[in-house]
């Protein structure tokens, strides 16, 4: 089972930090999960929501605010932690593991992303994480050479990603049953749980609950606490 560091891991450093991708990769994992959006003037940085509040006390939405007033801010409760430009995380890494690239906002963006990807010689070391089948219609025509995974919206929306040539699947953790994990391996695509939807926060699981995913089968679970991983 592939373990991906979700968020980069979200203990014991902030989410999406680099403190929080060189704490994962020090643990081994096998992937580590970021967060990229874009501020005003197009600089990707490592967050998971639109707005900076949560986690930087800034009542703003990123993309209209400009890559010079971003790079400034610190994370609440870590003040000498800084917002992660994709750029600072790809050296961070060092190619060391795979990085999965959720994208959060995708379109014409992409281009400028895997840009930067393929600068950094990350082609083979990535995974675009995509949400919409445009975005994933767009990497296979512009980017063929990069893996993508679907963040699959809802359980209609599996067939479609399949059709259009999605090379791995997300279910969430309420999704899983064993028809469907077979369906899909039938079909020759590997399957991704993100953990959390059974017992509560995005990320979160039991050790129990990783040996159910492992029994069903499951290629991989997307987690937020990588000691309680009985084999990691």
């Amino acid at each position: 089972m592939v373990i991906v560091a979700h968020r980069g891991s979200t203990r014991p450093h902030p989410e999406n930090s680099i403190d929080a991708l060189v704490y994962a990769r020090n643990r081994g994992v096998d992937a580590i999960e970021i967060d990229v959006r874009q501020t005003r003037d197009g600089f990707f940085y490592l967050l998971h929501d639109s707005n900076l509040q949560r986690l930087f006390n800034l009542d703003r939405e990123i993309a209209g605010v400009s890559a010079n007033d971003v790079s400034r801010l610190t994370y609440t409760g870590f003040p000498e932690t800084r917002i992660a430009r994709l750029e600072s995380a790809l050296e961070a890494v060092g190619g060391c593991c795979v990085l999965l690239v959720h994208v959060k906002k995708g379109g014409e963006t992409l281009h400028h992303l895997v840009g930067i990807l393929d600068s950094y010689r990350y082609e083979l070391k990535s995974i675009i994480g995509i949400t919409t089948v445009d975005d994933l219609k767009f990497l296979k025509k512009n980017a063929p050479n990069f893996r993508t995974l679907g963040f699959i919206p809802d359980l209609q929306s599996i067939g479609p990603f399949i059709d259009h040539g999605v090379d791995i699947v997300r279910l969430w953790d309420n999704w899983v049953g064993g028809d469907l994990i077979r369906a899909i391996h039938e079909r020759g695509l590997p399957v991704w749980v993100m953990t959390g939807s059974k017992i509560g926060g995005v990320g979160e699981t039991t050790p129990e609950r990783i040996e159910e995913l492992d029994n069903l089968e499951v290629d991989g679970i997307i987690i937020n606490d990588l000691d309680i991983v009985p084999f990691l």
